[in-house]
């Protein structure tokens, strides 16, 4: 394994002939959300809590409050206790594993 894990590669299946969404830039309605402080709530089941899956519990919730985009922070690999927020960026790269709903 490399230091800092590696991706699993999997086979998923999507619609590779259909079209993304496009959002003109003048209708988007970003929000920034902490990934983990956002999915620790009552409302997302507790194996969610603090991870990425999180996220598709609230979904509905975004979607109903018109937000159509959505920045993620953090979520790299990170030094913890470093940086004005006590999180340093480690690898831009690497996805943080504390937020993989499991370690498969």
């Amino acid at each position: 394994k490399a230091w800092l894990g590696r991706l699993q590669a999997q086979d998923v299946v999507h619609d590779a002939e259909g079209t993304a969404p496009v959002v003109a830039l003048e209708q988007m309605v970003a929000r920034e959300i902490d990934v983990v402080q956002f999915t620790s709530v009552p409302s997302v089941p507790s194996e969610h809590q603090g991870k990425l899956l999180g996220i598709i519990d609230r979904l509905s919730e975004l979607k109903s409050s018109g937000v159509n985009a959505l920045v993620l922070a953090p979520i790299c690999a990170q030094l913890p206790g470093m940086g004005p927020f006590g999180r340093a960026a480690l690898n831009y790269f690497s996805p943080n594993p504390s937020l993989a709903s499991d370690n498969s």
